[in-house]
């Protein structure tokens, strides 16, 4: 306690460090938390992480994850825009490139859908999914 109360005296701001600490576990705890299908919580929670301005490529995609997943209409069109809004960073997760693919294959946009997929396996060549996409990719031919 009393190193937290001279530290909070100090001034310093240990949201950077929080930030590190915590960014190695985000992806899959964001997972966990749109798996509770509780999507109005999982909005606060994306609202709160987009105000640290961290790693906003995952952000962006997790956004879109709650989109595809609450399948709303007009949904689909803002899980689209968001994962191709998380792709315009440098870091982005290559399961972006995946989900856009499948979305672009549901709304019969085929050339993008092959185009995402493609992409995909450039990024991550070694995904667990590989082949299922290579897959993917020959019934799109």
């Amino acid at each position: 306690a009393d190193q937290l109360e001279s530290q909070e005296r100090s001034g310093r701001s240990y949201q950077k460090d929080y930030l590190d600490a915590t960014r190695p576990f985000r992806g899959k705890w964001l997972k966990n938390e749109l798996r509770k299908r509780d999507f109005a919580a999982s909005q606060v929670v994306l609202k709160h992480l987009f105000t640290t301005g961290d790693n906003p490529g995952e952000l962006h995609f997790y956004q879109g994850e709650l989109y595809r997943m609450r399948a709303h209409e007009g949904d689909m069109k803002k899980a689209i825009a968001s994962y191709q809004k998380a792709l315009t960073f440098e870091q982005f997760p290559p399961a972006a490139l995946r989900s856009l693919g499948l979305l672009f294959w549901k709304s019969r946009k085929f050339e993008d859908a092959k185009d995402s997929f493609n992409d995909y396996l450039v990024v991550d060549p070694h995904a667990p999914d590989a082949e299922m996409i290579k897959s993917y990719l020959e019934e799109l031919q």
